[in-house]
C-alpha cells in the first residue's frame, strides 16, 4: 500500500502512472475510457491488475446491494414491532 494522505489509503495506478485513491476514485472506468477496445492489448501484468480491480468493484457493488436489502428488511421489522407495541 502506498503512502497515507489525510487518513486515506492511497495506492499506485500503473495504467495512469500516478497514485490514485482506490476508495473513491473509479479506476476501472478511467481505464476503460483510456484503453477502449484495446483493453485486450494491455500487457499481461496491467491487464491482470485491471481484471482484479474490475472484479473487486463488482464484488463491492454486490455487497452494498446486499447490505441495503438487509437494512430494508430490518427497518421493516423494527417498524412492525413498534406498531405491535403501540396496539397492545
Amino acid at each position: 500500500m502506498g503512502p497515507q494522505a489525510a487518513g486515506r489509503n492511497w495506492s499506485y495506478c500503473p495504467w495512469l502512472n500516478a497514485p490514485c485513491n482506490t476508495i473513491t476514485w473509479p479506476v476501472s472506468g478511467v481505464i476503460e475510457e483510456r484503453w477502449g477496445a484495446r483493453l485486450a492489448l494491455m500487457n499481461i501484468s496491467d491487464f491482470g491488475d485491471y481484471l482484479t480491480v474490475k472484479r473487486g468493484v463488482g464484488y463491492e457493488r454486490d455487497y452494498i446491494a446486499w447490505l441495503q436489502w438487509v437494512m430494508a428488511i430490518l427497518e421493516e421489522r423494527v417498524k412492525q414491532q413498534r406498531e405491535e407495541r403501540i396496539s397492545e
